[in-house]
């Protein structure tokens, strides 16, 4: 597997966290190359996990009766779902597919929460305390 390095671009400029480290690695090369940049998207922390499995899925389960994994998948496909349009034979389909929560960035993630305690406060009339409130 290759490594990957990140860095800070700053007016024109990159600047590796690992210079050294990507120095070694350039030198072990040789031949043709392939270099992709992109902007690091923040992936949920692992507070926000905790939080997420601990607290939201936790009591969504307790009050629904469904186990942790069937009540995560529940919530993926009605809020992290995207809509997929195809053609077959017959026609337009349209069919909805569950992201991957781990694929989110934080601040879709708190977007995602934020559905989450809407939905449930007006479909169960059950509050989901806030991250602060609770010792995950």
């Amino acid at each position: 597997m290759n490594p990957i390095f990140t860095g800070i671009v700053e007016n024109g400029k990159l600047a590796l966290h690992e210079n050294e480290k990507f120095r070694d690695y350039l030198h072990s090369l040789k031949g043709n190359v392939e270099l992709i940049l992109r902007p690091i998207k923040n992936q949920r922390s692992s507070n926000q996990n905790r939080y997420y499995w601990g607290v939201v899925v936790k009591l969504i389960s307790e009050h629904t009766g469904l186990n942790k994994e069937q009540t995560h998948r529940l919530l993926l496909e009605k809020f992290l779902s995207e809509q997929i349009v195809y053609e077959t034979k017959d026609g337009t389909t349209f069919q909805k597919i569950p992201k991957s929560s781990t694929e989110v960035s934080t601040a879709e993630f708190e977007e995602f929460l934020f559905q989450i305690k809407i939905w449930v406060a007006e479909e169960f009339s059950l509050e989901i305390p806030d991250p602060e409130s609770v010792d995950v």
